[in-house]
């Protein structure tokens, strides 16, 4: 690998970039990695823990046509998210949008309730419950109607009835058996939330409940067999915020707090993670907290883009740094986070619709990667900056070849695609790319 020369420009020049633990004696991109296999050169990568959008970060314009947010029931299947039409805006249409080609496609006879769950399982789009739209001051009544729709052929039948009604209703799947945790339900001209936890097995489409010593909306993590329930927003009088967290066994049916203390939250309140009512990323040991509510009193708080990342194997959380791993703004120029934004995951992918919060329509859709692009093992990818900051450095026969300039360097490795330590070496000078 040491010296390798990779084209750039198309006069002929190249850049030499050498995969060493010595810094070399000649000009060239230095790799401080001996391990490096093989190296990539790309102007668009996305490494572990990152986040980014599928539009024109410059826009503000929607990226979805004709579909309205954040009421939008949203789940994947395969590559495909379906992005669901709220049956009470008849303006707008259910969307197919594939993840690979960028494509959307309308599907016009599909709808679903404001605000219900979409899950996908065994060729078939599970929707749960919904409704609680609000119209001047007025709530809709939420519903526990459960219907499956098959991905083949698109048509839609209804099932048997949730035990309870339910929107926005916290949820994991553990085989064929979806878990929910609360949701929330109208309450004259406020917003409410329930704390029933609900059992509906998709193979026999029967509906029960179940107990738990833990109340109100939780962020939902799964590794295992087991179910996070981490920080929850709940009403009882009124709306009301903690950092208690749970973990129920489905194996075993127990539930244990999180913590050392019964009476005491997890962290002190300046620096426990309150990222309250975000949606999750499920990777390995960890689930990630991806936005939500972080301060304030009332039902709507200050939304935050920040993520937090829990460690199941630890127990542990870890606030991720701000300068590297907050979510891509999901309408530029916002503060806006994803408080109740709907959220799908394919693989170690996090798709979030819109900003999610209160009526504010935005339908870019934002990724989160837990682990990045995925490369052979030991590969360096060298991130190129933009094209607009390349600048000619030779002219031959009418001919330019282009120096890019090197944003940062990325390995591959088992856990993700992540930073390497690198340098430039100009006339014999290493300076490194930070």
């Amino acid at each position: 690998m040491t010296g390798q020369g990779i084209v750039t420009g198309a006069g002929g020049g190249g850049l030499s970039i050498f995969c060493q633990e010595a810094e070399p004696s000649k000009d060239g991109l230095w790799i401080k990695d001996g391990s490096i296999s093989k190296v990539v050169v790309a102007d668009l990568v996305h490494g572990a823990e990152e986040s980014y959008s599928t539009g024109d970060s410059a826009s503000t314009t929607s990226d979805i046509p004709r579909c309205n947010t954040p009421r939008n029931a949203f789940c994947a299947v395969g590559n495909v998210l379906y992005i669901f039409r709220d049956n009470t805006s008849a303006s707008f249409c259910t969307q197919k949008y594939d993840t690979e080609t960028g494509v959307f496609t309308s599907v016009t006879a599909l709808t679903a309730a404001a605000n219900a769950v979409a899950l996908h399982y065994g060729g078939f789009i599970y929707l749960f419950g919904g409704g609680y739209t609000k119209n001047s001051s007025t709530y809709s009544a939420t519903s526990a109607a459960v219907y499956k729709i098959d991905a083949e052929t698109e048509v839609k039948t209804q099932i048997t009835n949730m035990a309870g009604a339910a929107a926005n209703a916290p949820h994991a799947l553990m085989g064929s058996t979806v878990y929910f945790f609360g949701g929330r339900t109208a309450n004259s001209a406020r917003e409410a939330s329930t704390s029933t936890r609900q059992i509906y097995d998709l193979e026999t489409e029967t509906a029960s409940t179940f107990t738990t010593v833990s109340k109100g909306m939780p962020s939902i993590g799964l590794v295992g067999s087991v179910i996070y329930q981490l920080n929850r927003m709940y009403y009882d009088d009124s709306w009301t915020r903690d950092s208690y967290c749970y973990k129920y066994d489905t194996a075993s049916g127990v539930e244990t707090l999180l913590g050392t203390s019964n009476s005491a939250d997890m962290w002190t309140t300046s620096t426990r993670p309150q990222n309250l009512m975000a949606p999750t990323l499920s990777w390995g040991s960890n689930i990630y907290l991806l936005g939500g509510v972080s301060a304030g009193t009332t039902a709507s708080g200050t939304q935050s883009q920040t993520v937090v990342r829990f460690d199941a194997d630890t127990e542990l959380f870890t606030m991720t740094d701000a300068t590297t791993y907050d979510l891509t703004s999901s309408y530029p120029g916002s503060t806006y986070g994803y408080y109740f934004a709907p959220c799908t995951q394919i693989n170690d992918k996090a798709y979030l619709l819109g900003n999610g919060t209160n009526d504010a329509l935005n339908a870019t859709i934002t990724i989160f990667t837990a682990a990045g692009d995925n490369y052979d093992l030991n590969t360096a990818v060298v991130h190129l900056s933009e094209a607009g900051v390349y600048k000619p450095t030779l002219m031959q026969s009418g001919k330019m070849t282009l120096k890019p300039r090197v944003k940062r360097v990325m390995k591959q490795t088992a856990d993700g695609l992540v930073t390497v330590a690198a340098a430039v070496v100009e006339n014999g000078v290493a300076t490194d790319i930070i």
